[in-house]
């Protein structure tokens, strides 16, 4: 590990400093304190992928002569320095702390698409939900405060973004002129061999975490309901959202062909056996940056049934991108797959696999950020 660290408890923040070397100079990162604690903690980098991803950010950053001060992104009130020479945060935070800091090097990290353009997509999904089933749900994903979100986008000298060209598109031009694209990585996840990737099940996957409705879950319950003959596994932390697990209760827990099953852990045994007999995971999402979920179930060797909202890139030919994300377009997705041949549905989910294997490494994502971070450094 190329830096040391120890944790600041009167300013709630952690310091790492390059390794064997002197820093000259100071830079601040406000996204996640936990990743770079100088405790290591068994399965830190389990879950989402960003924690892993900060922690190398970080690294990157003593790599380019930086004592670097972490703070967690929504913890900005107190700050260890009243300077820096560079300061990376994610939201609105940014013109905070530049106005008290004053740095040289204005940075934002982009991790979804514009605030704007996500929340107007959640509204118009629960909009639709509302027709259809006469109820009007809370939302869970929106993003706060989008304009000054944008305004301190726009005021970063340099902007690195977790997305494709899809996410690029969804920015104001000024900003998403100045966005560097990053590959994200995928979760710790296990990794099914050829001989795994066609199952005789067949069964079908929703992965995400919270944002039911964002993430499509109500389509896929509602299209896997007029399906007795497709097996719906339902993994993500949506317990709490209880509009929603009323709304559902009988698509979750009284469909025979549909399983609820929470949060599992992509590595965990729990999980292998559910991908051991899946074939897909069905992806109807309304808003991401470059979805880690999806990058996840790609990495696992499932076949994409998803939005291009999903922000990710498939190679031609491979898997499905769903243009109306309805109920009855997943309902025919999901039949073409089960009547797929075995042995070109296998080198479809081949060709998925290997390339999000390849795109969304870590390797890629190091070299990424790093050639990126050495760019706007100098």
């Amino acid at each position: 590990m190329p830096f040391v660290s120890e944790l600041l408890e009167d300013a709630q923040a952690v310091r790492a400093r390059p390794r064997g070397t002197a820093a000259d100079r100071t830079a601040l990162v406000s996204y996640l304190i936990e990743p770079v604690l100088p405790r290591r903690l068994p399965h830190r980098f389990r879950g989402h992928s960003n924690r892993w991803e900060c922690r190398e950010l970080v690294a990157r950053l003593c790599r380019l002569g930086y004592e670097v001060d972490v703070i967690d992104f929504d913890k900005a009130e107190r700050l260890p320095r009243d300077h820096y020479d560079l300061v990376l945060a994610l939201d609105s935070e940014l013109l905070e702390i530049a106005g008290r800091t004053s740095p040289d090097i204005l940075l934002s990290h982009l991790t979804g698409a514009s605030p704007q353009y996500n929340n107007e997509a959640e509204l118009e999904r629960l909009e639709q939900l509302e027709l259809r089933r006469g109820v009007r749900l809370p939302p869970h994903r929106l993003a706060a405060d989008p304009e000054s979100t944008l305004e301190a986008y726009g005021a970063a000298d340099h902007c690195s973004l977790i997305g494709n060209n899809w996410t690029r598109s969804t920015y104001p031009a000024d900003i998403a002129a100045k966005a560097h694209e990053i590959p994200v990585t995928g979760s710790v996840a296990y990794v099914k061999q050829a001989s795994r990737l066609v199952p005789d099940e067949r069964e079908f996957v929703w992965f995400f975490g919270a944002g039911a409705v964002h993430k499509g879950l109500d389509l896929v319950l509602e299209a896997f309901s007029g399906l007795p003959e497709a097996r719906l596994h339902v993994i993500g932390n949506i317990q709490g959202e209880t509009e929603f697990m009323t709304e559902y209760r009988k698509e979750l827990f009284e469909t025979p062909n549909i399983r609820f099953h929470g949060m599992l852990d992509p590595a965990g045994r729990d999980f292998r056996r559910i991908a051991d007999r899946s074939v897909a995971f069905v992806a109807p999402t309304c808003s991401e940056g470059t979805s880690t979920a999806c990058v996840t179930m790609l990495q696992v060797g499932l076949l994409p049934v998803l939005t291009v909202q999903a922000g990710v890139d498939l190679d031609e030919g491979a898997g499905i991108m769903l243009n109306e994300a309805s109920a009855d377009e997943i309902r025919e997705s999901v039949i073409a797959v089960n009547r797929a041949p075995q042995e070109a549905l296998r080198m479809e989910i081949a060709t998925t696999q290997a390339g999000a294997l390849d795109r969304h490494s870590r390797a890629r994502f190091s070299s990424s950020i790093g050639s990126y971070l050495r760019g706007v450094t100098g």
